[in-house]
């Protein structure tokens, strides 16, 4: 929306295609964690539309020519440390992969307000860190609300064909319905690039009798991850 490098789909997707996934996701976390190939997790409606996105480091090469940095580019993430699941070994990983393709990247540490508020002006000469957590996990439009859609609270991309479709979807109750919107939703995501989709992290509770725990959202465990829970969960 502001112009610059990034507004450019070629590169966006050069640094998609840029790092090798399996290989910084499994020295990171020991194991294959399911990849994001787009806003929607796989569990999710319309999730499993798109393909992961290939490690493909001379194609990438060739996008930034034909965007017009064949010489490259300098950029910077801005990121709450500790804030994410090993975001200290992670963004270092990217950081290396995207330098030898030619777009140098300057990790910027922020507080957590100092974030927020970069964040909220939709205009970072950058790239931010983001998790897309929410209460509503499950519910796929609550995947494009907050970062994706031209109206995201923090999106500072804008892709009003996708944000057209992803609302076209409120009010909308039939499962094979909502499953063309957004599968179409997610492979529109993916080609355009709006963000470097990375992983999805599971997320591991724990609970007992008598166990008494309000979440971020102000309810209790019980009336609101555990609905969410795999379905072989046993108290």
């Amino acid at each position: 929306m502001h112009g610059g490098p990034l507004a450019d789909q070629r590169v966006r997707m050069a640094l998609n295609i840029g790092f090798d996934r399996k290989a910084v996701f499994n020295a990171i976390f020991g194991q294959d964690v399911p990849y994001l190939n787009g806003p929607l997790s796989s569990y999710q409606i319309g999730g499993d539309a798109a393909k992961p996105y290939s490690y493909e480091p001379e194609r990438a090469k060739k996008l930034l020519a034909e965007a017009g940095y064949a010489d490259g580019f300098s950029t910077e993430v801005a990121f709450s440390p500790g804030r994410f699941t090993d975001d200290s070994d992670l963004l270092p990983s990217l950081v290396s992969y995207w330098k030898k393709i030619g777009v140098n990247v300057t990790l910027k540490p922020l507080e957590l307000q100092q974030w927020l508020d970069a964040a909220a002006k939709k205009a970072y000469p950058g790239m931010l860190s983001y998790s897309k957590l929410s209460g509503s996990v499950s519910d796929p439009q609550s995947a494009f609300d907050r970062h994706v859609n031209c109206d995201s609270i923090y999106s500072s991309h804008c892709n009003k064909e996708l944000t057209a479709l992803v609302n076209s979807a409120t009010g909308i109750i039939d499962e094979k319905k909502l499953t063309e919107v957004f599968s179409k939703a997610q492979q529109i995501a993916h080609d355009d690039a709006g963000a470097v989709y990375l992983y999805d992290l599971p997320f591991i509770m724990a609970w007992k009798k008598g166990l008494t725990w309000k979440g971020e959202y102000g309810t209790d465990v019980n009336a609101s991850w555990l609905l969410l829970a795999d379905s072989n969960a046993k108290k």
